[in-house]
């Protein structure tokens, strides 16, 4: 029974990963820097009172197209991928602990693209959809 509810919530969580555009769901740029700066070696950051910097490819950056403006559709956004140039990106997340963003963030350290987003996203899930199932055991 746990497997199957684990499957079920997983394939709800991957149907989110597939139809979002990047950086759709909230802060999830501030993650996915923190996340590649992770899987690039710097599991300390430089911090700041916001958050700190990590160096990882720019490609990661969103455009923040859609943000602020209600009358454009998150579609705007860019896929990540393309400038590996390394630059030093401020992450609101740079403070969180980097454990988690070592076991969900890794590919973005292979794939600093839109794989590595789709990929972490999906680790993400499994992360996620795994312990609110022990109960159903």
């Amino acid at each position: 029974m746990w497997l199957l509810a684990f499957i079920g919530f997983w394939v709800l969580f991957a149907g989110w990963t597939f139809a979002t555009p990047y950086n759709g769901g909230l802060d999830e740029s501030e993650h996915a820097v923190r996340a590649a700066g992770v899987a690039h070696g710097q599991v300390f950051a430089e911090q700041d009172v916001t958050g700190g910097f990590q160096n990882v490819p720019r490609s990661i950056q969103p455009g923040w197209c859609f943000e602020v403006h209600s009358d454009v559709p998150a579609s705007c956004e860019k896929q990540p991928g393309g400038d590996e140039t390394v630059s030093r990106l401020h992450s609101t997340a740079a403070r969180n602990i980097p454990v988690y963003y070592a076991l969900t963030g890794w590919p973005l350290g292979i794939w600093p693209d839109w794989h590595g987003i789709l990929l972490s996203r999906l680790l993400n899930g499994a992360a996620m959809a795994a312990p609110h199932n022990a109960a159903i055991q």
